[in-house]
């Protein structure tokens, strides 16, 4: 097989290639655009076997929709360079970009504490 095929093969059946989902997210041989389709493939099977376990058909296997989650975090950190989109990512960005805005807020939220505590 040629490296592309190899990659596209990787992408539709990462399970077969991949010990963790944190290997995916690592792979230099993956585009991002892969790299997602495979995380998505991980995904679509980690939620699948959650929901077998949940209805009584546990399989012995484990789940690690955790892990897949995480993958797709740092794939998607990686590209834009930014951290993952959580509420403290979003925040750790706001800083960034506007320092001052973000000095603002929190002298504005210690005087609203300071007069919480007043009363």
């Amino acid at each position: 097989m040629s490296a592309p095929s190899d990659a596209s093969e990787k992408a539709q059946k990462p399970a077969t290639y991949f010990e963790a989902p944190s290997d995916v997210a690592t792979d230099p041989h993956l585009s991002v655009g892969e790299k997602r389709e495979a995380l998505d493939t991980l995904e679509q099977d980690a939620r699948q076997l959650a929901e077998a376990s949940n209805e009584g058909m546990a399989g012995g296997e484990p789940n690690n929709l955790h892990d897949v989650l995480q993958a797709k975090a740092e794939t998607d950190a990686d590209e834009d360079g930014a951290p993952p989109a959580t509420w403290g990512g979003e925040l750790t960005r706001t800083v960034r970009e506007r320092p001052f805005w973000a000095v603002g807020l929190a002298l504005l939220a210690g005087v609203g504490i300071g007069v919480g505590l007043r009363r």
